[in-house]
Order: C-alpha cells, then structure tokens, then sequence
C-alpha cells in the first residue's frame, strides 16, 4: 500500500468513525442524555462513510487551498452540497430510503438540500482543514507499518460486508412494508438468509429517523403483526 492510499485510507476510517461519536455527542448535547439515537451509518458498526469521505476530500481538495479560508468555505459548500444532494438522490431511487427531508428550510431544492446546511458544510470544512485533517494526520503518521496496513484492509473489508448487508436490510424492510397485510413468508432462501442477518426490526431501531423506519413502526405499533418473514 503506497504512502498516499495509506493516509487517505485511515482518514477515511478515523473520519467515519469519529464523525459518528461527534454526531453522537452533540446529539446527547442538544437533547440529553437519556434520549437514546444510535446516530450510526451502517448497521451493527459505529460507521459512517459520508464522514469517511468528508474527511477524506478536506484532506485532499481543500487543504491545498488552507492559504484562502473564504475559499475553502466555498468550496466545501459546494463540494459537500453535491455530495448530499445526490446521496440523498440515490439512496431514494435505489431503496425508496430518505433519511432527511428540508422541505420545511427556506432556500431548499426538493428538501435534499438547504441553504442552511450548505453554509453548515461550509463551515465543516473550515474545521475539517484547520483542525480537524491536521489531527487525523498526525494520528495516521504514528501508526506502525506494515501491521497498519493489514488492520486498513481488514477493516475496510468489514465495512464493504457491513455496507452491503445494511443495503439489504433497507431492501428487505421495504419488502416487510409492502407486504404487512399479506400471510405469505419469502420463498427465496437468499431473502430468507438476511431476516435473519438483518431483521426489520433491528433496521427500524439502528436508523429511527429513515422514513421507512417511520412506517415500519407506525404499522407494528397499530396493531399485532401478522408476520410476513420466516424467522
């Protein structure tokens, strides 16, 4: 693994697990301590790649523009701006998931993005290249090597398998949706496999704000399930 990927690979991971205990922090912060949000990207693992990846381009794009602090602004707004709004695009095509609408935000664009989470990306990126990316870096040049290298890779194999198995359990908690009021179970053995790896109800609680979650529980909670997965 050359010098380069070694660096952006550990602060994709020190950013996504970082960005998940800081989220958590200022959510237990905002709301208190016995309000009980998981804040985690992929189920089962204290991950989330979009902070990986924020980490990863303060690192790479707008630290060479540390010597202009309104132009790292600008372009983290941009560049992070994009990066939610297709996000949020995708994931809804692909597994009919939305995990934040601000329809309710002036200056908004379908309710992906906002103009007051842009300037919020704006600021992230101010602190992502005078803070943030400086630490992580220094972290990163104390690790030993080769040994490093091999947690890295095992790691990120991990998460591809984590990354995988939570697109299934969104899939899976649609279908579970779909087909509340229908007596029949899955018939194909793959379906079969991930309720049990990824069963709805551990979907619903890992991601509580996703829309489908909303729906999953509104549905349980109205009335006794009539089950339509084979556990």
């Amino acid at each position: 693994m050359s010098d380069a990927v070694f660096a952006a690979t550990w602060v994709f991971v020190l950013g996504s697990v970082g960005g998940v205990l800081i989220e958590r922090a200022w959510m237990r912060l905002l709301e208190g301590p016995d309000v009980v949000d998981p804040r985690s990207g992929l189920l089962y693992l204290p991950f989330n790649p979009l902070y990986g990846f924020a980490a990863v381009i303060g690192s790479l794009v707008l630290a060479p523009l540390a010597a202009s602090p309104p132009l790292v602004f600008l372009a983290a707004l941009v560049i992070f701006t994009l990066v939610e709004g297709v996000t949020s695009l995708l994931m809804e095509r692909a597994f009919g998931v939305v995990f934040w609408d601000y329809s309710d935000k002036r200056v908004n664009l379908g309710g992906r993005v906002c103009l007051e989470y842009s300037v919020i990306w704006g600021a992230l990126g101010l602190a992502l290249v005078y803070l943030l990316d400086p630490a992580l870096r220094s972290i990163v040049v104390l690790l030993p090597r080769p040994a490093s290298d091999i947690v890295a890779v095992a790691i990120l194999a991990l998460v591809a398998a984590a990354t995988i198995l939570t697109l299934l359990g969104f899939a899976r908690l649609k279908s579970a949706i779909t087909g509340w009021n229908s007596s029949t179970t899955p018939q194909a053995s793959w379906d079969r496999i991930v309720d049990r790896l990824a069963p709805p109800d551990s979907v619903a609680d890992a991601f509580p704000h996703m829309n489908l979650s909303v729906r999953y529980r509104r549905l349980r909670n109205a009335r006794p399930r009539r089950s339509t997965i084979d556990r």
